[in-house]
């Protein structure tokens, strides 16, 4: 029969790599404070066809007149905000509840592109934005183009 002795400082080291992993974690998460305000990474999916380049974007509960879509010849930007009100009056007690989240997310496009083309579409959440390839490989000065969402 085989004694187990306790070793106080395997327990540091293992309290240490809990500690470590959880700063590491903490960091790599999508979420930051913004201007006092909770601003998400949201998720998205790039894929590219022979004709063009296609993003979608999950912006959960969020209006089109809420989104704020850019794109360069290389680039795509997309800001959005979903506000929430509640107000509940009852006898006896009153309750008014506000809720704010952002999202904002920019990456590099697989191919230059051509943003005055681009469409873009809000359904069931999901940002979908068709952007057509350009054909011309010189470098040109960036324009950012506005994109309406519809």
């Amino acid at each position: 029969m085989a004694w187990d002795v306790w070793d106080p400082f395997e327990d540091m080291k293992r309290l240490n790599k809990e500690m470590e992993r959880t700063f590491r974690d903490f960091f790599r998460k999508p979420v930051r404070f913004e201007k006092g305000k909770l601003v998400r990474e949201p998720l998205a999916d790039v894929s590219e066809t022979k004709n063009e380049v296609i993003a979608k974007i999950e912006l959960p509960g969020v209006e089109k007149k809420d989104v704020d879509l850019k794109i360069t010849k290389n680039m795509l930007a997309v800001k959005a905000e979903k506000k929430e009100e509640k107000e509940e009056k009852q006898k006896g007690f009153y309750r008014h509840e506000r809720s704010y989240q952002g999202f904002q997310k920019a990456f590099s496009l697989p191919a230059r592109v051509i943003p005055e083309k681009a469409v873009a579409k809000l359904d069931k959440g999901v940002l979908e934005v068709r952007i057509p390839k350009s054909k011309q490989l010189k470098q040109e000065k960036l324009k950012v183009k506005k994109i309406e969402v519809k």
